[in-house]
């Protein structure tokens, strides 16, 4: 017999028929536990919005979705920015301090939109380019080489060396302005450049 492969669209998900069997890859969500009450989601759960202003604010990934080792690949869509400084994407072990800056704390790692590399507690200087409504943040860890790598709209913003010694890292992000707004791409439907080399989804 010979194999019949189909791809289609179910809601957040990609069904794959091969032969009559199915496999699903459902998106990665963030969570509606692991966040800051100044936090909403929609879009079944992969966009976040700040709905008021105040103190920092975050959320981060699924539990379910976190990393312990391999080399992993998400974006980050950002629809609104209205932070002037601190809208910060990144990764962090689950359950991490929502009310404060990601990558204040440690083993959190970020890249806020002012450019300021934000990793395991330290804030750098602006090495990075600067980001706005529009742009598409690109994400690659490679937990067992102790890598990160941001890209702004698929350029590269440099590979960092760093020490990803947490039990587990999820996708995560932190704002400081109302009206912030980022949606998360973690599947080949959702994400909009191709998968690096070497490289999964975060939900393959």
């Amino acid at each position: 017999m010979t194999a019949v492969n189909v791809s289609v669209q179910q809601g957040s998900e990609i069904a794959t028929l091969v032969d009559g069997f199915t496999y699903l890859s459902p998106a990665v969500e963030w969570s509606p536990t692991d966040k800051s009450s100044l936090i909403d989601l929609t879009n079944s759960n992969k966009t976040a919005t700040r709905n008021a202003a105040g103190a920092r604010a975050g959320v981060g990934g699924q539990s379910s979705s976190a990393k312990t080792t391999g080399a992993w690949y998400a974006e980050f869509v950002c629809n609104v920015q209205n932070s002037v400084s601190w809208l910060i994407v990144g990764v962090s072990p689950p359950s991490a301090l929502r009310n404060n800056d990601l990558g204040a704390a440690s083993n959190c790692y970020g890249y806020p939109r002012n450019g300021r590399r934000y990793f395991d507690g330290s804030v750098g200087s602006a090495v990075y380019a600067t980001w706005t409504t529009g742009d598409v943040i690109g994400l690659k860890i490679d937990i067992g080489a102790n890598t990160i790598e941001f890209l702004k709209n698929n350029v590269t913003q440099g590979v960092d060396s760093v020490t990803l010694d947490a039990a587990s890292y999820v996708l995560a992000l932190s704002s400081e302005a109302s009206g912030d707004q980022i949606t998360i791409a973690t599947n080949a439907t959702d994400c909009t450049y191709a998968l690096p080399a070497g490289f999964s989804y975060w939900s393959p």
